[in-house]
């Protein structure tokens, strides 16, 4: 399956989701060479989703944080 090599994906990290299948679908996906980023949507996933080890992603933001301060992500690259 290399016609994922180099992609750039969003996941959408969620409660229960992010652990039981989220984390194995980005761990997966980073070995087939995609780059990862994770909105997540809940402070128990986003804790669960920073702590981890396994999974390189290049961007973590919660949405709290995004409501929260729109300006800091407005000025970011990666949401234009």
């Amino acid at each position: 399956m290399h016609e994922l090599k180099g992609k750039r994906i969003l996941i959408f990290q969620q409660r229960g989701w992010a652990k039981r299948v989220g984390h194995c679908l980005a761990l997966k996906l980073q070995q087939e060479g995609c780059q990862l980023a994770a909105l997540t949507l809940k402070k128990l996933a986003h804790k669960i989703i920073t702590e981890q080890k396994t999974v390189n992603y290049e961007y973590i933001v919660n949405i709290d944080e995004i409501f929260e301060y729109p300006e800091k992500f407005w000025e970011m690259k990666i949401f234009r």
